[in-house]
């Protein structure tokens, strides 16, 4: 017999020990049930056994007819109570007493077990049938699991201490006043249990829990609550877990205790660690959902948005009719109401779940209003889902249910996200912004950033401003994405003209990080203006920022220089204009500077599709590879990201290069400097044939290794050095290496002087190795590669070139060494077609050997296999390494197939509909909203005639509040769209705007509207009043003019866009070729061949326009 075993059986001993209380409190019910008379010890026995309780009474032995006698029910043990329950008239539900006789039964067959040994399975199989049976009959089941932790330490004295009895019964009654709502006396019991001596830590553990729950509880009770309650609270919290470390609730009720001090963050550290323990139990999960639902309110500062659940239409009404002014004559909100309900019926049920929800001329009801969300909700209605689950996640009206709100929220989602008049689905885009929110956050849901930002791009394509602000922020900071600032300011921008203000603040925040001065001052000053708070706090900081950058500018006199060459600024960083200023007066280093740059501004892209192939690129512009296509590819491909990553830190290098020649400040403590080293020995480190230098760069960048060098063997003849600074020292000679690719001699002798300092570095003996391949010293360089190899055996770039270094030498180990090579490399490695290539050269050169005059059959086949081979691989290869060269793939082509060395080599293009600029959330969304108001016009006119006489208030006129003034030309200043406040009606006065129409014009009948873009290719809406037909003839795609005071209003969808009023304040242009539709590109070849209206200039560009711009919504031909 093992302890453990006995253990066992003593532990279901007092489970069944617990069972006999609990029938003994089932006894007492049923007899006050029955009699209406609480059982009293003194006089109730003799009642029983002369009533109900006579046959009982008859059948018993002596001793327990004296029991029975006596009426002392604490005295009656298990099978006396299942006696007094079943053979009386007391119990008359027939499953209680199948229940009770079957409880009874598994306590008899444990009392008369022979061994008295139970093992862990069959423990396990007794408690849970015993547990089951007790909670059937109304025992607690949370109170069972208590007890279960309370005997799981072997150590417990089973047989009970006095102590432990007592602390037992403490408890009961502690449970019993918590019942009942008498915190207090709760309490006095859980401490009069605490102090008593020897109580096992599973039990202390368990009454420190209760305690805390009790002083929570109390704490909330306006009427009994001390300043102490939530402070003891959280300290029993902290006692249960470390009574109990492994209990789950002790981590629970730590959770709940720092709720209360909103430190949200520990408390959602300790509802993880509880969901840990206990993966299933949805009162953990429901606590960690609020928990961090409430962080996530906090920190976007929910509390000071009093729109955020803005998803009815009354509030959309109110909003419309806010931002068009009170110069507008429309109806007001009950009428639009009633047309809305004429033309969808339901939303008669959800604007009532409105106004019970809204107490808007009732009082307020949540319960009423999810009764009337709940049957919107049966036909079919958006609007009702969402409403309904936000209900349900927040527990208003209807008990919280995370899983019933998520299941809700899906199910609105999944609505069509217009309706039969092309108007947007109230609810679709909240939804699925919600859904975001809950992948973001991990409400209900594990946390997944990039399901989150895949959900947030569903509802910004939909209408939702909170997630194109969300999306910013993602791309910003690079959660769930990429970092890719030139996305995230599109997003921001995007949801700012949607009013989000928030945007305006992480606008402000963004052009921090890009150190863009003039913007930061435009932001703030339109985050002020709206009244944030978060602008009003950051104000200081911001000023400081301010005046470091504006010190940068004055220390170099760029203001003075841009203004001297009439230089626009406001596009640029500090950093930006300073290296324009330096490298102004010299074309070549200008073209360099504008390559390097574009190419750092596009060197994060977003995870999409891989739509086209990475582009070599001319060798002019310096970099050799797309950045922006290697990252695509980096996704799918070992060798693409390889390079991608060596090209992030090759163009971070060289950006800290910029930084330093903009300052000339080559010294070694200059930051700059040591960070270009860093990163310059990463990439060459990584990959170093994506690293490219001009010449004019070449020698500064040597220059600060150099330096870097110098100053560390200065340093070391007068002390010792430390870690970083014999790391810097070797990263330096690795960027004069790198750098010195071209001249194999010097690279030998450096780094035979730098492997005497560092004998181990491995980039040293690479990078001497291929060195002396170079100048033939075949044997010198396989030993490099060799040493290498005891370091790191497993690099595959070093095991091809010691398979080289072998067929330089004619060694019959090359084959052998290729295919080791081929066993480690990656499948599209630039040079495993080259060791195929390589191999057939092998096998016909170690035939030759032997016999010159001819070729055997056997070689002529292995040649030819590694041929197809190396054609195989060719097609794995990034597209950036084709067409593939190789002089080995020549010699065999010239051995196999020499006509093979005639074929023409094709290229393909990638498509002009792939440009950046399509990318822009808002172009899609200015597009996508003109032309669903061309459908919707048209079918609106066809609504016309169902229109009874009722709704003639629908016909809305308005004077617009402001005028156009033609003053004088002198003295106009250009603004581009990204400098305009769009949630401000104003006109702005002295200012020229240059735009390109790049959508189809709309005849409205009092103006023509249509979509622009700027010569910075930002884009918005414009509406042409009072213009004669011959202007709106020469009106189209391509067609460019100018727009002197530029008036910005809210249009009738509550959206902006610029205002003409007077034609002769807009100056025509000649009009151009044919403009492709989509991407803006001139020649268009191609034309719609359904409208034969819109050109495009290719059929890639055309087919994008129909499948995600949507074409057939203002093709005339459909």
């Amino acid at each position: 017999m093992t302890s453990q075993d006995f253990h066992n059986w003593c532990k279901l001993e007092f489970l069944t020990m617990r069972g006999s209380e609990f029938l003994r409190s089932l006894f007492k019910k049923s007899w006050q049930t029955k009699f209406n008379k609480v059982w009293n010890s003194s006089t109730s026995g003799k009642v029983f056994i002369n009533g109900v309780g006579n046959d009982v009474y008859q059948e018993a032995f002596r001793d327990q007819r004296k029991l029975l006698e006596q009426g002392d029910i604490d005295k009656w043990d298990l099978s006396l109570l299942r006696n007094a329950l079943v053979n009386t008239s007391l119990l008359k539900n027939k499953q209680e007493r199948k229940n009770v006789n079957e409880l009874t039964g598994i306590r008899n067959k444990l009392a008369h077990h022979s061994s008295k040994c139970i093992s862990d399975t069959e423990f396990e199989d007794y408690w849970n049938k015993i547990s089951q049976l007790l909670c059937d009959l109304g025992d607690s089941k949370e109170e069972l699991e208590e007890l279960k932790t309370s005997l799981r330490s072997n150590k417990i004295a089973l047989t009970q201490s006095q102590n432990i009895k007592k602390a037992t019964e403490l408890k009961l009654e502690g449970n019993k006043a918590f019942s009942a709502k008498d915190y207090s006396k709760a309490i006095e019991y859980y401490t009069e249990a605490i102090v008593l001596p020897d109580i096992p830590s599973s039990d202390l553990a368990i009454l420190y829990s209760n305690r805390s729950a009790s002083y929570l509880e109390k704490h909330f009770n306006k009427k009994t609550q001390n300043e102490n309650d939530a402070i003891n609270a959280l300290e029993d919290a902290k006692n249960s877990k470390k009574q109990n470390p492994d209990w789950f609730k002790a981590y629970t009720r730590l959770g709940n205790a720092y709720e209360v001090f909103n430190q949200l963050d520990k408390a959602i550290n300790a509802y993880e660690r509880a969901l840990l323990l206990e993966p299933n139990k949805e009162e953990i999960k429901t606590a960690l959902s609020t928990a961090r639902k409430n962080r996530g309110a906090q920190n976007r500062n929910e509390h000071l948005d009093i729109g955020k659940y803005g998803v009815s239409h009354e509030q959309i009404i109110k909003q419309f009719q806010e931002s068009l002014g009170k110069d507008v004559n429309i109806p007001d909100v009950e009428e639009l109401k009633k047309f809305a309900i004429s033309l969808n019926p339901v939303l008669e049920y959800v604007c009532k779940g409105h106004d019970y929800r809204d107490g808007n001329g009732v009082k307020q009801d949540y319960a009423k209003a999810a009764e009337y969300y709940g049957i919107a909700v049966s036909k079919g209605s958006a609007e009702a889902m969402y409403n309904l689950a936000h209900l349900t996640r927040e527990g208003l009206g209807v008990k919280k249910n995370y899983a019933l709100a998520w299941g809700l929220l899906k199910k609105a989602a999944e609505q069509p996200p217009y309706d039969t008049f092309d108007m947007p689905t109230v609810g679709v885009a909240e939804a699925e912004h919600s859904i975001g929110m809950h992948y973001l956050e991990g409400i209900h849901v594990d946390k997944n950033e990039l399901l989150a930002a895949e959900w947030f791009e569903r509802a910004v394509e939909h209408g939702s401003k909170r997630s194109a602000n969300n999306l910013g922020k993602m791309y910003m900071d690079g959660i769930g994405v990429s970092t890719d600032l030139k996305r995230a300011e599109q997003f921001f921008l995007l949801a700012a003209s949607r009013g989000d203000h928030n945007a305006m603040d992480n606008l402000v925040a963004l052009y921090v990080k890009l150190e863009n001065l003039q913007k930061i001052k435009e932001w703030q000053k339109k985050a002020l203006e709206s009244g944030s708070l978060t602008a009003i706090s950051k104000q200081e900081a911001i000023s400081t920022v301010l005046s470091d950058l504006q010190a940068e500018l004055d220390k170099y006199g760029v203001e003075e220089w841009e203004k001297a060459n009439n230089l626009s600024s406001d596009n640029l960083s500090v950093p930006d204009r300073i290296q324009r200023k330096v490298t102004g007066n010299n074309p070549k280093l200008n073209t360099l500077f504008e390559n390097s740059q574009r190419l750092l501004s596009e060197l994060n892209t977003p995870k999409t599709a891989l739509k086209t192939t990475p582009k070599r690129v001319d060798k002019k512009n310096m970099f050799p590879y797309d950045i922006e296509e290697l990252k695509l590819w980096s996704q799918k491909s070992v060798t693409a990201k390889t390079m991608y990553e060596a090209m992030n830190h090759f163009l971070s290098s060289f950006n800290a290069l910029m930084k330093i020649s903009a300052s000339k400040e080559i010294s070694f403590f200059n930051e700059s400097c040591q960070k270009f080293v860093v990163e310059l020995a990463m990439c060459y480190r990584i990959e170093h044939i994506v690293a490219s230098f001009p010449l004019e760069m070449a020698e500064l960048a040597k220059e600060i290794a150099n330096n870097v060098i110098s100053h560390i063997h200065s340093l070391k003849e007068k002390q010792n050095l430390d870690k970083r600074l014999l790391e810097l020292d070797q990263d330096a000679r690795v960027c004069i290496a790198g750098m010195s690719l071209g001249n194999p001699k010097f690279i030998i002798e450096f780094l035979s002087e730098s492997l005497k300092k560092y004998p181990n570095n491995k980039e040293f003996l690479y990078f001497r190795g291929s060195a002396y391949a170079f100048e033939q010293k075949y044997e010198e360089a396989l030993r490099d590669h060799l040493k290498f190899l005891e370091l790191e055996p497993e690099n595959y770039d070093v095991l091809y070139f010691k398979a080289v270094d072998y067929r330089l030498m004619n060694s019959p180990k090359a084959i052998e060494a290729y295919e080791k090579f081929l066993v480690k490399a990656p499948a599209d490695h630039r040079k495993v077609p080259e060791a195929y290539y390589a191999m057939g050269a092998c096998a016909f050169t170690r035939n030759e050997l032997s016999d010159k005059a001819k070729i055997s059959n056997a070689s002529q086949e292995a040649a030819s296999k590694y041929y197809e081979l190396g054609l195989e691989h060719e097609e794995k290869q990034l597209p950036c390494f084709l067409p593939y060269e190789s002089n080995s793939k020549k010699a065999l082509e010239l051995c196999l197939k020499p006509e093979m060395l005639f074929e023409e080599k094709k290229e393909s293009n990638s498509s002009p509909a792939e440009k950046i600029k399509l990318k822009d959330p808002l172009r899609k969304e200015l597009i996508l909203l003109h032309r669903r108001t061309i459908n919707q016009w048209r079918i609106m006119k066809g609504l016309a005639s169902r229109m009874s006489s009722t709704h003639t208030a629908f016909k809305m006129s308005f004077k617009p509040p402001k005028k156009q003034k033609l003053a004088s030309l002198i003295g106009l200043k250009a603004i581009y769209l990204n400098e305009i406040d769009w949630t401000k009606d104003k006109v702005l006065t002295g200012y020229v705007l240059e735009l390109t129409a790049i959508d189809v014009p709309h005849n409205t009948e009092q103006s023509i509207q249509f979509v622009a873009e700027d010569n910075n290719e930002h884009v918005q809406r414009v509406a042409l009043y009072n213009t004669s037909p011959d202007e709106i003839k020469e009106l189209g795609v391509g067609s460019k003019f100018s727009i002197i005071n530029p008036y910005i209003r809210m249009a009738l969808d509550g959206k902006p866009l610029i205002r003409v009023d007077d034609p002769s304040s807009v100056i025509w242009g000649e009009k151009g070729e044919k403009m492709c539709a989509l991407c803006g590109n001139l020649s268009a070849k191609f034309q719609c061949g359904k409208c034969n209206t819109t050109d495009y200039c290719s059929k890639a560009c055309q087919e994008r326009d129909w499948k995600e711009f949507q074409h057939k919504l203002i093709c005339t031909g459909k």
